[in-house]
């Protein structure tokens, strides 16, 4: 094996880590918030937009304020909801099966950040080096790679067929 499988597994070995001591509900529910703030940010950012009367000057700027309000305003519920969770399930004792899970989780979370570099290492034209021919994990990197930009692709389609504004 080589460096960049070392690198690799450290990647995905730290991820896993992170979810064993966060747990999963706590991830879950990051990653929900995430989601739901990016949703929320460009659906309802039309909303907020009159509200915001003092960047008349450009409404572009002034659509990507409302955004980035959306944005932010419904991570920082997800942090309140994220720490309520956390002290339930710690009052109710699943702290073990929680954390077990978010290993879980991390694990899956690494993976598909392995994909997400390797698209970047693609991009780059990192694909002549001898270190990307070498190594025995980008390999499997370059399938998820492939199964992540057809989701990619197929989400980006849906988002221009609707109407954000």
């Amino acid at each position: 094996m080589s460096v960049v499988d070392y690198a690799l597994i450290v990647l995905v070995s730290i991820s896993v880590l992170i979810g064993f001591v966060r747990g999963f509900v706590r991830e879950a529910v990051s990653l929900a918030a995430l989601v739901l703030a990016v949703w929320v940010a460009l659906r309802y950012a039309w909303v907020l937009d009159p509200w915001l009367g003092a960047l008349d000057e450009s409404p572009t700027i002034q659509l990507w304020v409302a955004r980035g309000s959306l944005f932010f305003g419904v991570l920082i519920g997800g942090m309140l909801v994220n720490l309520v969770l956390g002290l339930l399930v710690r009052g109710t004792g699943l702290t073990g099966t929680d954390r077990m899970l978010g290993m879980l989780f991390g694990f899956g979370r690494g993976v598909a950040l392995v994909g997400v570099l390797v698209i970047g290492g693609q991009f780059a034209g990192m694909t002549t080096d001898p270190w990307w021919q070498q190594s025995r994990l980008i390999p499997y990197g370059e399938q998820l790679a492939d199964g992540i930009r057809a989701l990619a692709e197929e989400a980006g389609d849906r988002l221009m067929t609707r109407e954000w504004q």
